[in-house]
């Protein structure tokens, strides 16, 4: 976390520094609707919600899908961050997010919804740890990954 002033850089897509509420919305969407699609059987949601999770992955910071509807939402309604993230943050923490459910979904697709499902409730397990904690999952799982290598 970092505890940066939100001044103008704060503005998502330059690559400044990001409101964190962003973050944490993107990762409390993502394991709602996961875990939406799981109970409720909704199995197409896998693949659309990898779809729209990969898209806020590379779309500039808070300009992805889920950014956008942020700002339509809320906006300036809730004043300015007193929390802020450097933008590649949200980055890495949808990457790994959606490179595994690339793999659940192409495991459902190959007829194995179960396993798929699995992959996607883990992937929304740690989506609701960082909704809730503010942690980066997907950070540590880069750095972990780089040091394994």
């Amino acid at each position: 976390m970092h505890d940066e002033p939100p001044g103008p850089a704060a503005v998502p897509g330059r690559g400044g520094p990001v409101d964190a509420r962003i973050g944490r919305v993107q990762q409390g969407a993502t394991a709602i609707a996961l875990l939406a699609g799981f109970v409720f059987h909704i199995d197409l949601l896998l693949p659309i919600w990898t779809l729209v999770l990969g898209l806020d992955a590379v779309a500039p910071p808070g300009h992805g899908p889920i950014g956008s509807l942020y700002h339509l939402v809320v906006g300036d309604r809730v004043g300015p961050p007193k929390l802020v993230h450097p933008a590649s943050r949200l980055r890495a923490n949808a990457l790994p997010e959606a490179a595994v459910l690339v793999l659940g979904s192409a495991i459902m697709l190959l007829g194995a919804g179960v396993v798929g499902w699995i992959l996607g409730l883990v992937v929304a397990a740690g989506a609701a740890y960082s909704a809730a904690t503010d942690a980066c999952v997907g950070c540590e799982m880069t750095r972990r990954g780089r040091r394994l290598r």
